[in-house]
């Protein structure tokens, strides 16, 4: 009996594990977090704190997509590093009318600085 416990535990991990990584993989495929992407490989807050961002790497648990009918919502928390430093930056963006928009977002910097990354109220679209 032990032993047959033993298994069903173990299949039930590796079942777990691999369906967060399929998620995973699948997120960072999606619209809404190359929507993301954009944006912050467009913002001049970024450079100016950073330099031109080197990389971005979703957080492993730092992220939700949610759809319901025609609307959306995604929030992501996504490492990004440059040459002059790192941070983390979190987006919050809505999917409406066909279109993703920020509604609101900020970097936090590695000294513990938060800066935001949009004018209060403005929900922004990435410049291309």
């Amino acid at each position: 009996m032990k032993r047959k416990l033993k298994w069903i535990f173990l299949t039930l991990v590796v079942v777990m594990v691999l369906g967060y990584v399929v998620a995973y993989v699948y997120v960072t495929r999606s619209e809404a977090y190359s929507f993301a992407l954009t944006f912050l490989k467009s913002h001049e807050e970024i450079r100016s704190h950073i330099g031109e961002p080197t990389s971005f790497r979703l957080a492993y648990t730092g992220y939700t997509v949610v759809f319901s009918g025609p609307k959306g919502e995604a929030q992501f928390q996504i490492y990004v590093h440059g040459p002059r430093g790192s941070g983390s930056a979190f987006i919050d963006q809505v999917f409406r009318v066909g279109q993703w928009r920020v509604r609101e977002s900020n970097l936090v910097l590695k000294d513990g600085r938060v800066v935001s990354l949009q004018k209060s109220g403005e929900a922004q679209q990435p410049r291309n």
